[in-house]
């Protein structure tokens, strides 16, 4: 993928996290187009029992997700691939 591409992921989040608030900024500063769309794991109690020790979590299609700690290196590796 280049760079003008507009990459999509997905923030698996909940309210008051701020780790997610880092997560989002790493994704905006790698590729400020990308579009986040974020899931709140509190409103679905499958992915609170996935997620509840991991979040935040970057998920780009079925097979691609990022486990917080993570920083600008796997972000950009995972937007550009």
């Amino acid at each position: 993928m280049k760079m003008t591409e507009t990459p999509e992921v997905t923030l698996y989040t909940t309210k008051g996290c701020h780790l997610c608030e880092k997560a989002r900024e790493l994704v905006l500063t790698v590729n400020p187009n990308t579009i986040i769309h974020e899931v709140d794991i509190a409103e679905d109690d499958s992915l609170m029992e996935e997620y509840s020790s991991w979040i935040p979590v970057l998920q780009r299609g079925p097979l691609r997700e990022l486990v917080w700690p993570f920083g600008l290196f796997e972000v950009r590796a995972m937007l550009t691939l």
